[in-house]
């Protein structure tokens, strides 16, 4: 039978007290940093500076209606009552620049998930929700979005985000545009910090119909949001 030396069973005895995190357990990605970590933001946030070109419409959308951007995030937001629901839209941004969507929002006693489904940008806010005295609902707290899937023709596609902002590409527009309701009713994967996974999220039909408008002829070559590392 060996014997540990003092020096080696010191060791082991710190290894086995200390806290094991998951971010010392988890498999390397990410590519040339190799951040053994879970946290979906950091990894987008590697570059200091960056250089956004401003977002454009790729054609004309006859019939649909546009809203410029006058006040912060806490007056015309995903939860401003100034935009239309399941309808498509177009807004004009004085930073980021022009472009089409619709929102959606799905409330219910204890939640509430409001999003955006951009051209180019696919955003998602889920808060929980307590109802108060005299009826009275408030918010307690919002959960981070870190995932969003939606079933395509192969199965359902996932596209990993940051803050509940994910980007749109050929294959996640002509999922959208081409949605099939499954009874009568459309459902999203969405999955936050700690819920176990992608859970199904329920779409109004009326914003599927908006999808077609809105992502319909979606192409790389004008498409997708322009960006650049600078030094």
């Amino acid at each position: 039978m060996s014997l540990l030396r003092p020096s080696a069973l010191i060791s082991a005895m710190l290894i086995a007290s200390a806290p094991v995190c998951a971010f010392e357990i988890s498999p390397k990605k990410y590519g040339d940093n190799l951040k053994e970590e879970l946290h979906l933001c950091e990894p987008t946030r590697t570059e200091e500076y960056i250089q956004y070109q401003e977002e454009k419409l790729p054609r004309q959308f006859p019939g649909v209606e546009v809203f410029t951007i006058t006040e912060d995030w806490r007056s015309q937001d995903l939860e401003s009552t100034k935009f239309p629901l399941s309808k498509p839209v177009i807004l004009k941004n004085p930073i980021t620049g022009q472009t089409i969507g619709v929102f959606d929002r799905n409330y219910n006693r204890t939640f509430r998930v409001a999003s955006f489904f951009g051209r180019n940008m696919i955003r998602v806010r889920l808060e929980t929700v307590a109802e108060k005295s005299f009826g009275r609902r408030v918010t307690t707290g919002s959960e981070k979005i870190e995932a969003f899937g939606i079933k395509n023709k192969n199965g359902y596609i996932v596209v990993n985000g940051c803050d509940g902002v994910f980007a749109v590409n050929k294959q996640i527009a002509d999922a959208l545009a081409n949605y099939s309701l499954v009874n009568g009713k459309a459902f999203v994967l969405l999955s936050s910090d700690g819920s176990t996974g992608l859970r199904i999220n329920e779409i109004g039909p009326e914003t599927v119909k908006a999808w077609k408008v809105v992502y319909t002829d979606w192409s790389p070559a004008s498409d997708g949001q322009r960006k650049q590392a600078l030094d």
